[in-house]
């Protein structure tokens, strides 16, 4: 699975960015796939992950005010391993600056760190899912407060695996149930967009739902709809997350 030196044919970027971010696309991406395709470009830093079931897909994007340099010209996609890539960026502080660049040879991503240079080894593109992004329409979408929804989240995970969310044509409140127990939470929400005045209940899984809410910024964006995938986007500034999950059966 790894990268010879017959299949790269790329040009390389450098960029340099500040690890924290870097941290965050990394380990957001490892919460759902083992690699990832990353695509260098002159606006942004971006890769798409889904799961082995294909139940919750991601795309992380950083943005190009985020870097100090950038090199890139055109766009430039590399496969990695999200373990290996995880493990050397733990070499920087949260204060710290990556430099990233491909060898001679185009088979490793080079990270400088300070005085330390670490290479990661490439894989194959060929061999690393790079998914679509489906182009879909919701039925309610809106702005809310990131911790109001870690909040209800958090209080649903330890009764039940699937969560309810309800619109009654006014409010949304997450509900879960067990037979010991029953969590209801309501969600404060702005920026109401609605194409549907009628009640939507959709069931999504709890435990992806805990993945997601661990990458938030401050503020995030819901869109979801009867039957229709739950999507959530957050945006610190830094780094964008962009995720999708599908709904659950209601039977």
């Amino acid at each position: 699975m790894y990268m010879t030196d017959s299949v790269n044919t790329v040009t390389s970027p450098v960029i340099v960015c500040p690890a924290q971010p870097l941290k965050s696309m990394v380990g957001a991406l490892k919460a759902l796939s083992d690699d990832a395709i990353l695509v260098f470009s002159p606006e942004s830093i971006t890769s798409k992950v889904v799961d082995s079931a294909h139940v919750c897909l991601l795309e992380v994007t950083i943005p190009n005010k985020t870097f100090t340099s950038n090199t890139s010209v055109g766009e430039t996609q590399v496969a990695i391993s999200l373990e290996n890539f995880d493990t050397a960026l733990k070499l920087a502080g949260k204060k710290d600056a990556v430099k990233m660049s491909l060898t001679d040879t185009d088979t490793f991503l080079q990270l400088e760190i300070g005085d330390i240079t670490k290479a990661v080894r490439l894989l194959d593109t060929s061999l690393v899912k790079n998914p679509p992004a489906p182009i879909l329409s919701f039925d309610l979408s809106y702005s809310l407060d990131a911790e109001s929804l870690k909040k209800a989240i958090t209080a649903t995970k330890t009764v039940g695996d699937v969560v309810t969310f309800h619109f009654d044509g006014v409010k949304t409140k997450l509900t879960v149930d067990s037979k010991m127990e029953r969590v209801e939470a309501p969600l404060e929400t702005t920026n109401v967009t609605i194409t549907s005045k009628e009640a939507v209940t959709t069931l999504y899984s709890v435990q992806y739902l805990v993945h997601m809410i661990k990458t938030l910024g401050s503020e995030v964006t819901i869109s979801w709809g009867d039957m229709k995938p739950l999507k959530l986007i957050s945006d610190d500034g830094s780094v964008t997350m962009d995720w999708l999950l599908a709904p659950r059966n209601k039977n």
